[in-house]
C-alpha cells in the first residue's frame, strides 16, 4: 500500500509470547524513594507550560488518511474501478475505524472529486452526494 505507517512496528509481534517475573528485592518502597529531577519530562508542570510547546512533525510525514487519500487518487488515476479502491481501503481499515465502508467511500468520492477538479472534467457520483446532502439540508 501507500507509505511506512502501514508497516506497524507492532505488526510484527506474535499474540503470544512468554513473561518471566523475578523477585529481586524484598524491599518495601515508600514515596521519599520516587523522586523527579525538576528538570525532567515527568515533572509536573503548569497547564500553559503544555500549550506553548509546538508539536514537531518532519515536513514529509504523512498520517494515515492522507496515506488513504494518496492511494485513492494513485488507484483511480490508473483507472482502477472506484468500488474496487473503497473495498481496498475498508478492508485494511476494518480494525481502526469505527465504520470503515464509510470512511474508504468518503476518501475515494473526495479523491474522485479531487482528480476530476485537477483535470476539468466532472465526476459521476462526486456531485450527485453533495447535492443529495443540500437537498437533504434543504427539507
Amino acid at each position: 500500500m501507500c507509505c511506512a505507517c502501514r508497516d506497524s512496528p507492532t505488526a510484527s509481534f506474535p499474540k503470544e509470547f512468554i513473561v518471566q517475573v523475578r523477585q529481586e528485592s524484598d524491599a518495601v518502597y515508600t514515596r521519599r524513594d520516587f523522586t523527579i529531577d525538576e528538570n525532567s519530562p515527568e515533572a509536573s508542570r503548569p497547564f500553559d507550560d503544555y500549550r506553548q510547546r509546538e508539536r514537531t512533525v518532519s515536513s514529509d510525514h504523512k498520517s494515515r488518511s492522507e496515506c488513504d487519500w494518496a492511494y485513492a487518487k494513485r488507484a483511480l488515476a490508473r483507472g482502477d474501478d472506484p468500488e474496487l479502491v473503497i473495498r481496498r481501503i475498508a478492508d485494511y481499515r476494518s480494525e481502526d475505524k469505527a465504520d470503515p465502508d464509510y470512511y474508504a467511500r468518503h476518501t475515494v468520492v473526495k479523491a474522485q472529486a479531487e482528480l476530476s477538479r485537477q483535470s476539468g472534467v466532472e465526476t459521476p457520483g462526486a456531485g450527485d452526494q453533495t447535492r443529495s446532502r443540500e437537498t437533504a439540508l434543504d427539507h
